[in-house]
């Protein structure tokens, strides 16, 4: 069997739109021994025919390619853990089929990697929306991956599993199972990212954009189907990380962050019955601002009035300037 330094995945979902530019920057890739593994989640529009047509400008890379196909469609999360599980290759990346990275991005990401041993590298990327560019910069100032979920730094930022590449830990790996009530595509960087960095002993950081997101090209998802794929995940994660008293203040601000909206698509009822447990937390969480600690308290203990106010304010004075 072949074996490769990097394998990637490359979830596709109704693509064809941007398949193109995506498959372009990972054939061109500067290093040479990659893996590439398509799982294409059941599309029904041409997604698979343009990228058998955009491989074969590719003959060099055929050997390289695999292409899994579902079923049925399962949803982002299946189609990333499917991939990964198919991955041979010493270190694993994912790369959107709406996406597309930088020449020698896997280069650099597996050299850095391999210089400071680390099991997981994140970088820096590139935020498209059109024809606007913006570098985003991640800088990390924790190196364990306890460390890096402890400390809140996987929800207080911009991150995702397209913007890091993972010792392939086949035993970590095994031990993802895909969540069997939904067929999650919102939040499943969170899933797999607080399994993957449980145990990695050196997270480091690459100060460099080695990857393009293009926000304007993403697949909308309803709100309200949204908000039930954070929830189910928020209460996965919750339970992967209530072993350790440590993950408690985390695991508990991504509860409070998971439920929120059910402050606008649901009612302030299933909002308090939702993880009731996080809001004993609110007066810690990083994320919430002094008056937000207020009113979020308040409302916990059925004090409706001040986020009423708040509310209100928002949508009466603040929208009118």
């Amino acid at each position: 069997m072949k074996t490769y330094l990097v394998s990637v995945v490359i979830p596709l979902y109704n693509a064809a739109s941007t398949l193109n530019r995506c498959v372009d920057s990972l054939m061109t890739q500067t290093l040479e021994s990659i893996e590439y593994i398509f799982v294409d989640d059941c599309s029904t529009d041409d997604t698979v025919r343009v990228l058998q047509e955009a491989l074969a400008r590719y003959p060099q890379r055929q050997s390289d390619v695999q292409i899994l196909t579902s079923p049925e469609h399962q949803g982002t999360l299946a189609a990333r853990l499917r991939g990964m599980q198919a991955a041979q290759g010493e270190f694993i990346t994912q790369c959107d089929g709406d996406d597309y990275v930088e020449p020698g991005a896997y280069a650099t990401a597996y050299g850095a990697a391999q210089v400071r041993n680390a099991d997981i590298v994140i970088f820096n990327y590139y935020l498209e929306r059109g024809k606007q560019r913006t570098v985003v910069n991640r800088v990390l100032p924790y190196s364990t991956g306890n460390e890096v979920i402890a400390t809140g730094y996987l929800t207080l930022i911009e991150w995702g599993v397209v913007l890091m590449m993972m010792r392939n830990d086949r035993e970590a790996i095994a031990r993802i199972r895909p969540i069997a009530s939904r067929q999650i595509t919102m939040w499943e960087d969170v899933y797999l990212c607080m399994h993957l960095f449980r145990g990695a002993q050196q997270v480091s950081y690459i100060d460099e954009p080695l990857y393009h997101y293009d926000v304007s090209r993403k697949r909308r998802i309803l709100p309200i189907e949204a908000m039930h794929d954070c929830i189910a995940v928020a209460s996965e994660v919750s339970t992967l990380l209530a072993d350790d008293p440590a993950m408690d203040i985390e695991r508990h601000w991504l509860e409070f962050v998971a439920k929120e909206q059910l402050l606008v698509h649901g009612t302030i009822a299933q909002w308090r019955a939702t993880f009731p447990e996080c809001h004993r937390y609110i007066g810690q969480f990083k994320g919430l601002n002094t008056r937000q600690r207020i009113v979020y308290s308040c409302l916990a203990h059925g004090f409706t009035w001040p986020y009423r106010a708040q509310e209100w304010v928002k949508h009466n004075l603040l929208h009118r300037k």
